[in-house]
């Protein structure tokens, strides 16, 4: 120990770049280290979640949640199953044995049960599967508000969502008060009496024109191409100027005629407000790999713009 003590000593030089370069390697190790908020945790958990606009929580319950669980019984590596229909959403979360190794292969098997499985036809999509980690816990939460109609706050919202979504290291942006955009038609009645019109000439109307389906395959020498049948509309002036009725002269009845026609939010079943002001709130979640601390700083950054 004497002798390795007094061969330091004796070369200061050697010692000094020792330390330098340790302290520089220090230095480059901290500045490349990935920084969370809290260690990468596994909570051996598995969320399924789906929608069913309109639907009752019974009817959830009979139609998506029960089918699914059936499905999931008899899979190796789930513990407990455990289920809350609401009005139009369900969510299942699914317990996982801590000693079951093969996690993709467990989350596998539960896609294919929920594809097995015998759900209706006219979902808006199917469920959700997402397994629960503390490094997709949110990151940043902000809310945008002002003083805006609530088509324009959607339209901006919609913007920097898009913007958020393509920031580096952003895995997912949850929207709370985002509501969707439709065409509200409202009968007159008097302009309708006057018109001889009834409600189901107005509803027929509306249902024949806004579609779009497919209408099947056209085959020629040249090839085989693809018919679809697009019709829906696209603003409040393409729903407006559908003929309810010509006459020989040329002279048209149109919806607008006989109806307020204009474009507006769907009515909403809660509320997210901000210092008073109806808001939208966006919830960003960071990708595993993604650091904390540098991803704030690129997302306030934006926003600040």
């Amino acid at each position: 120990m004497r002798n390795l003590i007094a061969f330091f000593v004796k070369r200061g030089v050697i010692v000094n770049l020792v330390s330098v370069m340790l302290l520089l390697g220090g230095i480059y190790a901290g500045m490349q280290m990935q920084r969370e908020a809290f260690p990468s945790i596994n909570f051996d958990v598995i969320a399924v979640s789906g929608a069913y606009p309109g639907a009752a929580p019974k009817e959830v319950e009979r139609l998506m949640v029960a089918p699914i669980e059936q499905e999931l019984k008899g899979i190796d590596g789930i513990n407990v199953i455990r289920s809350t229909a609401f009005s139009g959403t369900m969510q299942i979360t699914i317990e996982v044995d801590p000693n079951f190794k093969d996690r993709s292969r467990l989350v596998s098997d539960i896609q294919q049960a929920i594809n097995r499985a015998d759900l209706p036809v006219d979902l808006p999509f199917d469920p959700v599967i997402m397994e629960v980690k503390s490094e997709q816990t949110p990151v940043l939460t902000f809310s945008v508000f002002g003083d805006f109609q609530p088509l324009q706050l959607k339209q901006l919202s919609s913007k920097i969502e898009d913007d958020v979504r393509d920031i580096n290291g952003v895995a997912n942006v949850f929207v709370q008060g985002d509501l969707k955009e439709e065409i509200r038609i409202v009968p007159d009645p008097e302009k309708m009496r006057a018109s001889r019109v009834s409600i189901n000439d107005i509803v027929a109307l509306v249902k024949g024109w806004n579609v779009n389906a497919p209408g099947g395959r056209l085959k020629a020498p040249e090839g085989q191409s693809i018919i679809r049948i697009t019709g829906e509309f696209v603003s409040a002036e393409d729903a407006g100027n559908l003929v309810l009725r010509a006459n020989e002269k040329g002279q048209s009845l149109y919806l607008k005629d006989v109806a307020e026609v204009s474009e507006t939010l769907e009515r909403p079943y809660r509320y997210v407000a901000a210092r008073g002001d109806p808001a939208i709130t966006m919830i960003v979640v960071k990708k595993g790999d993604a650091d904390i601390i540098t991803l704030v700083d690129k997302v306030r950054s934006y926003l600040d713009t």
